[in-house]
């Protein structure tokens, strides 16, 4: 039996419609598959963003839970052991009076007794101070790193300057890190630079925040491994985590300076 031409291209056109609604089937199947990989490689890359945050989060987490523990143990050692020293010294002061004209031997003693809580209370204070300072929570950044300075210039016998414009409000973390930041500098100097003069500047620029912490010392080749790695490692983790950035200008017999700087968004302070 032989097929008429309008059945052979009626057989053909079926087929081409079949072939083409396959055809479409298969790329709908296709494009279904493509969008589910691509689904599942946003969704991992999504999970590795957050992942990264997280991780990118964790050393400034860590530094906020060690300044808040911190200051309980410096509110502590303040509240406890402080008081409890100077108790026991007015304690003594109180009875070497008494026994001044009966024993010149037992005065003496209590004396050197007085004077070794004395120096105790002293310490102790230091110690305080250096786990968090109180005049950082009392009066803010400025007045807490003048202090620092005279307390590092005491120490050291180094002559330190510090000039600042007039700063923003500031959020505490924000003025934690930077009197970290500065404070490792400063401690820097003070062991490795040999330096009889150093100079912090603070100011507002076009993009956020600039500290520069320069001394006279003996400075030291940028490619070698210098004392002061870790101190300048602990420094750019503490700006890493303010988002900023740090740039070290150093020669041998040539002094050191460090310039820090971070971006502004990061240091308003919604309130204080």
């Amino acid at each position: 039996m032989s097929l008429t031409t309008n059945e052979i291209w009626w057989a053909f056109g079926l087929a081409s419609g079949v072939l083409t609604v396959f055809g479409f089937l298969l790329v709908l199947s296709l494009v279904s598959n493509q969008r589910k990989v691509l689904r599942a490689q946003k969704e991992k890359l999504e999970k590795a963003a957050r992942l990264e945050k997280v991780l990118q989060e964790m050393p400034r987490h860590i530094l906020v839970a060690q300044e808040s523990e911190r200051k309980r143990i410096a509110g502590d050692l303040h509240d406890s052991v402080l008081q409890a020293l100077t108790g026991t010294r007015l304690k003594l002061d109180t009875l070497n009076l008494k026994l001044r004209e009966k024993s010149v031997n037992s005065e003496k003693e209590l004396q050197e007794i007085s004077d070794a809580i004395k120096d105790s209370i002293s310490e102790i204070r230091g110690i305080v101070e250096g786990l968090r300072p109180k005049l950082l929570d009392d009066y803010g950044l400025e007045p807490a790193l003048k202090h620092l300075c005279r307390e590092v210039e005491r120490k050291s016998g180094i002559n330190i300057v510090i000039y600042s414009d007039e700063l923003p409000q500031l959020s505490p973390d924000f003025e934690v890190g930077l009197y970290r930041i500065i404070q490792e500098a400063l401690n820097n100097i003070e062991k490795h630079a040999l330096a009889s003069r150093a100079r912090i500047d603070l100011k507002r620029i076009a993009e956020g925040f600039q500290v520069v912490v320069a001394d006279n010392g003996r400075g030291f080749g940028l490619k070698s491994v210098a004392p002061q790695s870790m101190g300048l490692n602990i420094m750019r983790e503490r700006v890493r985590i303010l988002g900023g950035t740090v740039e070290v200008q150093s020669q041998p017999g040539q002094g050191t300076s460090v310039t820090i700087r971070i971006p502004s968004h990061l240091n308003e302070a919604a309130d204080r």
